[in-house]
């Protein structure tokens, strides 16, 4: 038996969505474990010091389902800790080389290790998380993922995929291009 259940989470920014969710007993633990969060037993313990079994937490953070929800997400700011955990996730990317990329100097998320990224920042962080999502979903796996990510696409005029995360454009071509692959559609 399946019933809607409204998203309530108390923050400054609204609701991921609306969503189904299974009522039967031990469900929210297991989601709650996919979201990082302690079962019970378990020691609670910083998100920020798990690296990447968190990714889906922080996904589950920031990324909006809707253009609007979106916009919010950047204008509030990606906290540079969580930022820090994106980072730490990819294993094929150093993370200079992905800092760099973004437009974000290493020294700016060090000096705001216990602040937010700006919203230019935080718009790019924000497409990472969502490029990475969709390119481990077309292409199979992470690992694929981050190489299709780091290496040039004749599409994409020869540019890596991970350089145009700095702006709205590039950020759409490689949406665009990734719904492209998924669909078979590559003229």
């Amino acid at each position: 038996m399946v019933t809607i259940v409204k998203n309530t989470m108390t923050s400054t920014s609204p609701p991921l969505s609306d969503h189904l969710e299974p009522r039967n007993p031990g469900d929210h633990k297991r989601q709650e474990a996919a979201m990082g969060k302690p079962m019970k037993g378990q020691r609670k313990s910083n998100p920020h010091e798990l690296g990447a079994e968190n990714w889906g937490w922080v996904m589950h953070k920031y990324v909006a389902d809707n253009p609007v929800g979106r916009h919010r997400r950047v204008m509030q700011g990606v906290a540079s800790k969580d930022f820090a955990v994106v980072l730490k996730t990819f294993s094929s990317i150093p993370s200079d080389e992905l800092l760099r990329a973004m437009g974000i100097s290493g020294r700016t998320l060090l000096r705001k290790q216990d602040d937010r990224l700006n919203a230019q920042h935080s718009n790019a962080a924000i497409a990472l998380m969502e490029v990475t999502e969709q390119a481990t979903r077309v292409m199979g796996s992470r690992e694929a993922a981050e190489k299709w990510l780091s290496q040039k696409a004749v599409a994409l005029e020869d540019e890596k995929p991970m350089n145009l995360l700095c702006s709205a454009p590039g950020i759409e071509a490689i949406k665009e291009l990734l719904t492209r692959i998924e669909y078979g559609v590559y003229a």
